[in-house]
């Protein structure tokens, strides 16, 4: 067997291709708190710029409320119930 003969290239033509010009959208991702709620990114930011976040149902019954409420930002979010962990994600 010589290095400079390969033998274990397939026939036909089969490598990769780069395909340029194309984009994919990055998909924001839930964010589960240490109590199991799950936090989805709202598509807003603060004055500042930071994300905006959302618990449509929390555990808790008492913390449902109406209408649009405190910005939660990622970082608020961390100090009152983190860890927080990608939702499917490991922990």
């Amino acid at each position: 067997m010589s290095i400079t003969v390969p033998t274990n290239i397939p026939t036909g033509d089969r490598r990769p291709v780069l395909v340029t010009g194309v984009t994919i959208p990055a998909q924001p991702v839930p964010l589960v708190d240490r109590d199991g709620d799950v936090w989805h990114p709202t598509g807003e930011t603060t004055a500042n710029g930071e994300q905006v976040l959302h618990c449509p149902a929390p555990s808790a019954p008492e913390d449902q409320g109406e209408g649009p409420s405190y910005p939660w930002t990622l970082r608020a979010l961390e100090r009152s119930f983190g860890p927080l962990r990608p939702m499917g994600g490991a922990a």
